[in-house]
């Protein structure tokens, strides 16, 4: 057995993010827009530091990226009532068109690498997969 393991799923995240870019770059989707998009698909009309929060970027990266998607015209940023402050960010439908691409690419992708698991093998793994993001977001919330 590996010594260790979580160096086994870094080597696994480099390839799902080579395959997965691959396919985005085709469509003129950049690196973080994908989680962007998939997030804001769920969660619609959420505040710009809430996203900040959420996928553990700094508050400059994901303005950075946001601007970006807004050039683009992926979403739209808009004030919100009573803080001067704050930002909601809004899918558009071209920002929703993207979004069902980016799920194909990693439904396609998710496919590929779990070849031959049986239903409660996936399971099992998304489990594991959460007890273990909730273990490192304790980490890194110290």
């Amino acid at each position: 057995m590996n010594r260790y393991l979580l160096l086994n799923m870094g080597f696994v995240s480099n390839l799902h993010r080579k395959i997965t870019m691959d396919a985005f770059h085709e469509e003129g989707i950049r690196r973080s827009q994908p989680w962007i998009l998939d997030f804001l698909a769920e969660h619609d009309q959420v505040i710009q530091r809430e996203l900040a929060e959420r996928a553990y970027f700094d508050p400059a990266t994901i303005t950075s990226a946001l601007v970006r998607m807004e050039e683009e015209g992926m979403i739209r940023r808009e004030s919100v009532p009573g803080d001067k402050r704050a930002l909601r960010v809004v899918l558009t439908e071209k920002g929703r068109e993207k979004q069902q691409y980016v799920q194909k690419v990693f439904a396609r992708a998710e496919e590929a690498a779990l070849n031959g698991f049986t239903q409660q093998e996936r399971r099992q793994l998304g489990e594991f997969l959460i007890r273990i993001q909730k273990n490192l977001e304790k980490e890194v919330d110290r």
